[in-house]
Order: structure tokens, then C-alpha cells, then sequence
């Protein structure tokens, strides 16, 4: 059975865990998805990609993106367009596209925190902007979204059947 994108979001929803202070939680998600972009930048950055390497951190990035959509009561699916198929002409996209997005979304965060409000419309143009990124990044390499979505399911699962979800590192 295909994992759909509402899927997804559910588990990744149970498996959420956020520092006490509840009005830290958009803060934390927004901060965790621009952390873990970095860390897929890291995967990449060489020549040779490590494909398993590639793949966990496209699930942490999926995750968080999730976790912000949930967070701002946005569609995951609405975000996350291109689930299994990428348009051509949507490949030639470039990872200067992608940091512009998310250094817009860091100062959307910061004036959320400040006014205490979102521009939601745009904030779900940035994302959408994260999301085919990430889709065009792994169609390169022949791996689908739904395929990232499935070992990320997985590896959490794991990691709350084992009660080590709170806590960092890949070796929990």
C-alpha cells in the first residue's frame, strides 16, 4: 500500500516532542527544519553523495516540514505537491532558490515571534518552495519522496517503540 502524504504527516505528528514552553512550538519546528536543510546541504556537498546518508537527512527535512505545516494549521499535501512525480521542467531548480526560502522563512519566524502573528499565505509559498526543492534534489538521484517518507516512518517508529525519541544523534 502507497504511504500518502496525510499518512505521513499523522506519524509524524506522533512522534512530535517539544520543549515545555508551548509557545516555543512554532519556533522549534521552523529552527529544526532550517537546521536540518543545512545538514542535507552537508549530505551533498560531495561529488560521491551517500545515498543512505542522502535519504535520512531528506526525512528529517520532510519531517519538519510537516511538523511546521501542522504547527500553522497548513495542508501538508497542499505543501507537498509533488509526492511521486516531479515535473520536468520543475528539475532545473537551484539550491539558491532554496536557501532565498528559507532565509525568508527565518525572518517570517522572527517577526512571528515579535507580532506575535504569521503571513500564513506566504509562509505556505516558502515551504512549497522547501518541499520541491527537496523532490527535485532526490528525483536526481532516482529516489522518490514517498520512498524518503517510508525509511523516515520507520526509523521513528523504532525510536518511540524504544522511547529514545526525545534526545540527538542518529544512533539512538
Amino acid at each position: 500500500m502507497a504511504l500518502t502524504p496525510e499518512v505521513y504527516a499523522e506519524v509524524a505528528a506522533s512522534t512530535a516532542i517539544y520543549p515545555e514552553a508551548e509557545h516555543y512550538e512554532g519556533a522549534y519546528a521552523m529552527l529544526g527544519l532550517l537546521n536540518e536543510c543545512g545538514e542535507l546541504f552537508e549530505a551533498t556537498r560531495f561529488e560521491f553523495w551517500n545515498r543512505k546518508a542522502l535519504v535520512k537527512e531528506a526525512g528529517d527535512v520532510l519531517w519538519y516540514i510537516a511538523e511546521v505545516c501542522r504547527q500553522h494549521d497548513i495542508s501538508f499535501p497542499q505543501v507537498f505537491r509533488y509526492w511521486n512525480h516531479i515535473p520536468i521542467s520543475e528539475v532545473a531548480l537551484t539550491s539558491w532558490q532554496l536557501h532565498q526560502s528559507l532565509f525568508e522563512m527565518a525572518g517570517m519566524q522572527k517577526k512571528s515571534v515579535r507580532d506575535n502573528k504569521l503571513d500564513k499565505d506566504n509562509l505556505i509559498i516558502k515551504l512549497r518552495g522547501v518541499a520541491l526543492y527537496l523532490a527535485c534534489l532526490l528525483a536526481r538521484q532516482g529516489i522518490t519522496v514517498e520512498h524518503v517518507a517510508s525509511e523516515n516512518n520507520k526509523k521513528l517508529l523504532d525510536r518511540q517503540a524504544r522511547g529514545v525519541l526525545k534526545g540527538s544523534g542518529d544512533n539512538r
